[in-house]
């Protein structure tokens, strides 16, 4: 709520201020339940229950690999086959991880530092023109101080790489001299990367620690209540995308169970109990935040955003990571 006052007149002012003092104001963390789903207020609550987030732009092995651009010479197929039997990637411009011995070890590092390191919330989340839309409770780790998990796993990281610099570093010198010296694939204007300033890129950064830990990072929006524009239109979004998204004869079946009366139970704040009751109404558990969005917007009931729990997504991640591990082992 905003309100203009216009005056200059020191004890009306002293009065107003007392006076707004005695309303009985409800911030709207504290609401759960809304008259309409129509209703601006709802709408905003809602979408404050979530975070809009984004993949972070660099990868490990982004940051790891070294780029050398092919002349003419270098583009040609043949020479195109064996850069890629020597494990570069790219076809004008190639890059290559020479610390790729180590990289699973560092990942491991950062996974310990980060619980929801496998997960991959664009997955599961809505996409927006903004980024993909989670409920908070689900991403909240990425708001919150994390700075001594950030030294640690810089130190951590720090030795593995200093480990394996020194054979990182002959091998790119190696290659870099036979491919533009001796081969001539190599772009004239490349110089030999400085291993060193690769690592340090890394373990010096906080920044790029961060990233790496979380690898995902919520988008700066002026989102607040007074934006209607931009709260309006990213309702809509989510709402379409969600109906988009689910079958219609589920849509018609989620409307139905909520039609005749659906109340959320204190129950529902066991997980398992609730998973349970949307299997119940919908089959399965794919695509369950849509699912939950759908739910919330039928019942007008908040809670069931707050009732999602990341546990559920780390434990898919880590199934799905287990069976690509078995089927290539």
């Amino acid at each position: 709520m905003e309100l203009l006052y216009d005056t200059q007149n020191k004890d009306e002012i002293i009065s107003f201020y007392e006076d707004l003092k005695s309303l009985d104001f409800q911030d709207y963390k504290d609401l759960e339940k809304f008259e309409s789903a129509d209703d601006y207020s709802f709408k905003y609550a809602l979408l404050k229950e979530g975070y809009l987030i984004q993949r972070n732009a660099l990868s490990l092995e982004d940051m790891l690999s070294v780029n050398y651009k092919l002349n003419e010479k270098g583009q040609k197929e043949v020479v195109k086959e064996e850069l890629k039997s020597r494990g570069f990637k790219g076809t004008k411009s190639i890059s290559k991880n020479y610390f790729e011995s180590v990289t699973k070890i560092i990942k491991e590092i950062l996974e310990k530092y980060n619980f929801n390191y496998q997960v991959d919330w664009g997955n599961y989340g809505v996409k927006t023109p903004y980024g993909h839309w989670i409920p908070k409770n689900l991403v909240d780790y990425l708001d919150k101080n994390q700075e001594e998990n950030i030294i640690k796993c810089q130190l951590e990281i720090k030795e593995i790489l200093n480990q394996y610099k020194n054979t990182a570093k002959q091998e790119i010198e190696d290659e870099f001299n036979e491919y533009k010296n001796e081969k001539r694939w190599i772009s004239l204007d490349c110089e030999c990367p400085n291993t060193d300033k690769i690592i340090n890129n890394i373990i010096n950064n906080h920044d790029n620690i961060k990233s790496l830990i979380n690898r995902y990072k919520i988008v700066d929006l002026a989102f607040e209540a007074v934006n209607i524009k931009l709260v309006e239109n990213l309702y809509d979004i989510l709402k379409k995308e969600c109906e988009k998204k689910l079958k219609e004869k589920l849509l018609e079946k989620i409307i139905y169970f909520n039609q005749k009366g659906l109340t959320l139970l204190d129950t529902f704040h066991t997980l398992e109990y609730y998973k349970g009751y949307i299997k119940y109404v919908t089959g399965d558990l794919t695509n369950l935040i849509f699912k939950v969005i759908i739910f919330t917007i039928q019942t007008r009931d908040i809670q069931f955003l707050r009732c999602l729990k990341r546990e559920y997504f780390v434990n898919k991640a880590s199934s799905t990571s287990k069976d690509q591990n078995n089927n290539t082992g």
